[in-house]
């Protein structure tokens, strides 16, 4: 009889051994699993705190383009217009009626400096970051503006306006212009900020 007990005694303690091994085997699962719900969790608190902040930075710049577009609108154009950025950052001039607010109808030239008004702010915007140092979001850049015949749908006072204006809007502009187009008043405001200057010849097969 002590046999038989001393072999139900082994086989319940290989089968104790057993049950062991499998606890420790689920406590290290379930180690594991808690391990990463952490990390998970701890992903999203990351991912969560990033989009905020790039949701901030998104609307601060949106923000200060914004003004620099109203800034450069200002100088451009005579008739109080205002410009909106919409969400999807299409633009949207408007001007003020009492306490509502109109889309207003433009002609060309006003299209054209609206235009010019949106490219100049993205670039003074960008530039300022720059200046202020790169971060994460928004690293900025100098870039320059290129121009063809800005002038030519414009009318007199229009393009005084635009002359005076254009070498604010960014550290190098190049402004491709025809001899009409030039003289007058765009020669007296831009010919004192000429850093370099060209004459395009136009050679055709049927030039001599």
């Amino acid at each position: 009889k002590e046999g038989n007990y001393n072999g139900q005694i082994k086989q319940a303690q290989v089968h104790i051994n057993k049950l062991n091994q499998e606890i420790e085997k689920c406590e290290t699962l379930e180690a594991k699993a808690s391990l990463a719900k952490n990390r998970m969790e701890a992903c999203q608190k990351a991912r969560d705190t990033i989009e905020a902040i790039h949701e901030e930075a998104a609307i601060k710049v949106k923000n200060d383009i914004q003004n620099r577009i109203n800034e450069v609108y200002s100088h451009f154009l005579r008739k109080g217009y205002m410009a909106k950025l919409n969400e999807d950052y299409t633009l949207q001039i408007v001007k003020e009626f009492g306490e509502t607010e109109k889309t207003v109808a433009m002609s060309q030239g006003e299209r054209q400096i609206t235009s010019l008004a949106f490219i100049g702010a993205l670039v003074d915007t960008a530039r300022e970051q720059w200046e202020k140092g790169k971060t994460r979001f928004f690293r900025g850049g100098i870039y320059p503006i290129v121009m063809d015949s800005p002038f030519g749908t414009l009318d007199p006072d229009h393009r005084r306006r635009i002359a005076q204006g254009i070498p604010s809007l960014s550290q190098q502009v190049v402004v491709l212009v025809s001899d009409s187009q030039w003289e007058g008043d765009v020669q007296k405001h831009l010919s004192t900020k000429i850093g370099a200057e060209y004459v395009l010849v136009n050679y055709s097969p049927k030039s001599p």
